[in-house]
């Protein structure tokens, strides 16, 4: 497919469908500055960035369209509604609770009817843009929405919660002798850690030294504990194997794991991202 419009990047799958990686060649592409030698990776950065710029400028204050708009456009990091065509998304839409920024629901409109708002809706975009053409990015702005990308497809929330208070999670470090974690690591795999997620996502924090982990606990009231003793509760509760959790983190790279942190737990221990990757790694062959 040589062509494409405003059209293509909302039917089907939306700005995630696979066939945008030849956008760079058509018109559309060259007016979204999508250049034809571009990865896969680097076209999907500019048209969500695009895309979500043109939703935003066009929905303003109005919390309902905007995310109308990104439903239909299927730019949510959400790997499950990412694989839906549009009347997959919309449906969706008319189910999820959605709420404007002050907190109030969303009355929303029965699918049907979103249905015919659709083609309107990507004339919105289409006439912003032939009246606000888009701006080039910047390399800084592509590939922070490269890196977001590729934190989606692993299952890791896209920025890290760095809101965390940082003195907090260094006293947590300094409280895990090698002792009390040699006592752990024997059983990391095989238990069952409570984490917090954001839509499909794990939540990462960061420290002061710019180092990122997971932090995660062996009882779910450990995780509601902590939540109390932060402050800061961006997602809600899961709960999975050591062994899954080790290879979702080593695959993201640079993530380390901190388990029972700032709770009086013997079972404790903070892991660096080459420790985590060795002992994944270990899990894998056994």
């Amino acid at each position: 497919m040589s062509e494409f419009s405003v059209k293509d990047l909302r039917t089907g799958l939306g700005v995630r469908d696979p066939s945008l990686v030849d956008v760079g060649k058509s018109e559309l592409g060259r007016a979204l500055h999508v250049a034809p030698g571009d990865s896969g990776a680097r076209v999907r950065a500019k048209v969500l960035v695009q895309v979500e710029r043109a939703i935003d400028a066009v929905a303003g204050q109005d919390d309902y369209l905007r995310m109308l708009l990104r439903y239909v456009f299927n730019t949510p990091a959400d790997r499950e509604l990412n694989r839906l065509t549009q009347g997959g998304r919309l449906g969706e839409f008319a189910k999820a609770d959605l709420r404007a920024a002050d907190g109030t629901p969303f009355v929303k409109v029965a699918k049907g009817t979103t249905s015919k708002l659709t083609f309107g809706l990507g004339v919105l975009i289409e006439e912003y843009w032939d009246a606000h053409p888009p701006v080039p990015l910047t390399e800084d702005e592509i590939s922070a929405r490269e890196e977001e990308e590729r934190r989606h497809a692993l299952g890791i929330a896209p920025e890290a919660n760095v809101e965390l208070d940082a003195v907090l999670v260094e006293e947590g470090l300094r409280d895990y002798n090698l002792g009390e974690r040699r006592g752990i690591e024997r059983r990391l795999a095989s238990l069952r850690l409570h984490f917090e997620v954001l839509g499909p996502c794990v939540v990462t924090v960061r420290t002061s030294d710019k180092r990122e982990l997971v932090c995660a606990f062996t009882r779910p009231d450990l995780l509601a504990d902590y939540w109390r003793t932060t402050g800061r509760r961006l997602g809600h509760p899961a709960v999975g194997g050591g062994a899954r959790l080790l290879g979702v983190l080593a695959r993201g790279k640079d993530l380390g794991l901190l388990v029972n942190p700032f709770t009086g737990d013997a079972d404790k221990g903070y892991w660096r991202p080459d420790q985590v990757a060795l002992l994944a790694s270990d899990r894998s062959g056994a």
